[in-house]
């Protein structure tokens, strides 16, 4: 909960001014049964006289009232046409006097002789000529007027209120998905893995939102519920009618609903939330393997899959909505029996005159408010930890730390020239993994020189290649670049350094040029045709309607695989960098077109440090230096030749590949 609230540290001054605000409403709020009860009590059931003291009085009552009461008569009323008129306003001794005068029976409640006593005061004004329709209009009118504006002030603060909520609600929103977003985006494979893909998306967006909703619910509910209740509270003790008990018996009542209805929903919740992630996690892997799903005809098979997860799913919204959904009748059956059993208790109370009807109805009003902030707060009770479970959720994120750390050294930009990468005793582990990944690798790649790695699958080439931009960190050993730890090196000066085609082609959702210079915005479109000459990938793209205009569809699912990788690459030459790696890049290139790119790279890119991973002998076999790994190690290097001559393990790779004819050669 404290994290929720932790959110408002930069909005407070806002916060205080929805608290005035809030404060305002529940003032008119708390004031308008008042206003209904005088209505009722004073305007309909006594004509609009609010105090039994008339004030006119015919000369025979006038002579009547000095004889019994003498100078306290005379100073209060002045002769005008006839009559006599009330001089000033009505002081309690004068109102005693009168209720005194107007009623003998001194055993009846005081609000049953005050009543008595107004109707003596109709009489006395039907005798002098009043118009008490007129009088009973007047005071309905100006009543209702002062209820109307208070209304409107009420809902004023309230709209106020409720906007400055909003806003507050959707900037903390917007933050926390920048917060959350900008967090992923430092993340290392390993962060990754351990959230899971599905988990950071549900997070990013699902829980990020039942944050924000929360919020507004705490905006205005926080202060409004405390602030409603106990002035309600107040307004009902100030009344000091005997009817309380049937406010204390409603809310306990509530409260034991609602601790009842928490403990049943809560843990449907948190259930709910890790369902949520579920769902995504198949739906991603169902679209993304949706080929390898058709040609095996499994399709049966992830719609079961799903149905398990989706059906449990549903169980548990539908247990979770319908006790929220249970919850609004139960508290409107509270109310409704609560306000039956004030006028049932109450019924009594105005028969003996101890209160009037007006006094009934604003007691069931302040009752319903009582009852209302309960409420409100029962439902906050019910949103606020689960919007609790989505704050921890995104916090986790925003406190994971990278396992990867940026460096303080930054490199001197620079194109052309070839660098120096070397391995010394570096060895690597996958979490969770029994066996390393790569072990004791020492190895120098020169400047300028084309550098093959080959080996069996799983063999460790693309976890050695991953480990030069730092996408992974050896536990063992360092790797430097021209001389220098790469761990000293900031993430942005080392990557700027490198052009990368990774294994897995990904393109964006963007035009053919955004994609080729996706390093640079706004890049001129004779860099972006250069690059896509050196990666041979300027005649397929001129054949288009749009040429580099056209747009490629999410993943690049509109170009073929050999399309895609060509773009891949014309991405990873765009910077003309010092050091270009390729993570078997050319596996979906014909013969013609990899020769092609390969011409292209050399004499375009003659000075630049070239590493290419690849399982085929041909693509390498014209390298400078070619490294064969097996099981995590450095088993040999050397040229096609030598190792040819040398290397058992590169001999049957090369024997698996080609000829007779072409082993030989």
């Amino acid at each position: 909960m404290r994290l929720l609230f932790h959110y408002f540290r930069k909005s407070w001054k806002v916060i205080l001014l929805i608290l005035l605000l809030l404060s305002v409403k529940v003032a008119s709020d708390l004031a308008l049964p008042y206003y209904t009860s005088i209505i009722v009590n004073v305007g309909i059931q006594q004509n609009g006289i609010e105090e039994p003291v008339p004030s006119v009085l015919q000369v025979s009552e006038y002579e009547l009232l000095v004889q019994s009461y003498g100078d306290i008569i005379s100073d209060a009323y002045i002769p005008d046409e006839g009559l006599y008129h009330l001089s000033g306003a009505v002081t309690e001794p004068l109102t005693a006097l009168f209720i005194h005068h107007y009623t003998s029976d001194s055993s009846q409640g005081s609000s049953l002789r005050r009543l008595k006593a107004i109707e003596k005061v109709k009489e006395l004004y039907q005798e002098a000529g009043v118009d008490l329709s007129a009088l009973q209009r007047t005071y309905i009118l100006s009543q209702g007027f002062v209820m109307i504006l208070v209304s409107l002030v009420s809902a004023g603060a309230a709209i106020g209120a409720s906007y400055l909520a909003s806003r507050i609600a959707a900037e903390t929103g917007r933050d926390l998905r920048e917060r959350v977003f900008s967090t992923v985006l430092s993340f290392h494979q390993s962060e990754i893995d351990s959230f899971g893909t599905p988990t950071l998306i549900t997070r990013s967006t699902n829980d990020v939102t039942q944050i924000q909703n929360s919020l507004v619910m705490i905006l205005r509910v926080v202060f409004l519920a405390p602030l409603m209740g106990i002035g309600g509270v107040i307004q009902v003790l100030a009344t000091g009618t005997p009817l309380t008990w049937t406010i204390a018996l409603a809310v306990g009542i509530l409260i034991s609903t609602v601790v009842l209805m928490f403990h049943l929903v809560m843990p449907r919740f948190r259930r709910r939330q890790a369902l949520v992630d579920s769902i995504n996690g198949i739906l991603r892997e169902t679209l993304k393997g949706l080929l390898v799903i058709r040609s095996f005809s499994r399709q049966q098979r992830e719609t079961r899959r799903f149905e398990e997860t989706n059906e449990e799913m549903t169980s548990v919204s539908l247990f979770v909505n319908r006790a929220m959904s249970a919850m609004h009748p139960i508290m409107m059956l509270i109310m409704n029996l609560t306000a039956i059993l004030i006028v049932y208790a109450g019924t009594p109370l105005v028969l003996s005159g101890e209160m009037q009807v007006g006094d009934i109805m604003a007691f069931i009003q302040y009752s319903m408010m009582i009852i209302m902030s309960f409420l409100m707060i029962s439902m906050l009770s019910i949103v606020l930890p689960r919007a609790a479970i989505s704050a921890q959720r995104v916090e986790e994120i925003l406190k994971a730390t990278a396992s990867i750390h940026d460096g303080k050294t930054v490199l001197p930009q620079r194109t052309g020239k070839g660098t120096e990468i070397v391995f010394e005793d570096v060895s690597f582990t996958f979490a969770g993994a029994e066996t390393p990944a790569l072990e004791h690798i020492s190895c120098t790649f020169a400047p300028g020189d084309i550098t093959g790695i080959i080996g069996s699958t799983g063999a460790g080439k693309s976890t050695l290649l991953n480990l030069i931009p730092r996408f992974l960190e050896p536990q063992e050993g360092k790797i430097t670049l021209d001389g220098v730890d790469i761990s000293s090196l900031t993430l942005k000066s080392l990557r700027e350094t490198i052009g990368f085609v990774p294994q897995s082609t990904y393109l964006f959702n963007a035009s053919i040029a955004d994609n080729i210079s996706f390093p640079v915005s706004d890049a001129p479109i004779q860099e972006v045709t250069r690059s896509a000459l050196s990666a041979d990938a300027a005649q397929f793209i001129d054949e288009k309607e749009e040429t580099y205009r056209s747009i490629i569809t999410s993943a690049g699912t509109n170009l073929s695989g050999g399309q895609r990788q060509r773009i891949a690459i014309a991405r990873a030459l765009y910077r003309h960098p010092p050091l270009l790696l390729f993570d078997d890049s050319f596996s979906a290139l014909d013969n013609r077109t990899e020769r092609a790119i390969r011409s292209q790279l050399a004499s375009n890119h003659p000075d630049s440090t070239m590493i290419i991973v690849s399982q085929k002998v041909s693509t390498l076999r014209e390298c400078d230096n070619i490294i064969v790994i097996d099981e995590g190690r450095i088993v040999s290097q050397g040229t096609h030749g030598k190792l040819l001559r040398e290397c058992q393990v590169y001999q049957e790779i090369a024997q698996s590949q080609a000829t007779a004819k072409e082993v030989r050669s």
